[in-house]
């Protein structure tokens, strides 16, 4: 059985998303999920804890799965050795934000992890046409622009397909 690694969003709302995706996707896959320290405790995330995580889970994935700060965090785990999918599916990337800082360029100019980036229309984070214009001529991704605005992605029906 093919291995998948679910990152969720930032928020802890994304708890429900999480066990929504694990739920849907189980009879498909062996599920690895990371649940974010920051949910608990009420601080901001910590990237680079949660990448430890992903780090110590010591397993190679077929599929990354990633949400908004998921999709961010599935790069960056990626760009620093710590784990090397066959392939990913990021949805809602949060481009603006990540490429914000130079650190986020700079990952993002080192990703090459074959790609589907689904991105709503109107995404209030980044929409589907300003990461089609970020993620430009990368070889190995594809932007996929889906109908919305709201940031939520729960629609299971689009992720299976891109999945299958």
């Amino acid at each position: 059985m093919k291995s998948l690694l679910i990152l969720p969003g930032n928020s802890v709302r994304n708890k429900n998303w999480l066990s929504n995706m694990r739920k849907a996707f189980q009879n498909d896959f062996d599920i690895s999920v990371i649940e974010y320290d920051h949910w608990n405790t009420g601080n901001q995330m910590d990237f680079y804890t949660e990448v430890e995580k992903i780090k110590n889970l010591n397993m190679r994935f077929d599929v990354v799965l990633g949400k908004s700060a998921g999709a961010v965090l599935a790069m960056l785990a990626t760009t620093k050795g710590c784990m090397y999918p066959e392939r990913a599916i990021l949805l809602g990337t949060p481009m603006k934000a990540f490429l914000s800082d130079g650190e986020g360029k700079g990952i993002f100019s080192k990703y090459d992890v074959p790609t589907i980036f689904i991105q709503q229309t109107n995404d209030p984070y980044s929409s589907f046409s300003e990461l089609k214009e970020l993620v430009g001529e990368k070889e190995k991704a594809t932007v996929i622009e889906v109908p919305g605005n709201d940031h939520s992605y729960d629609s299971i029906g689009e992720i299976k397909v891109f999945l299958d």
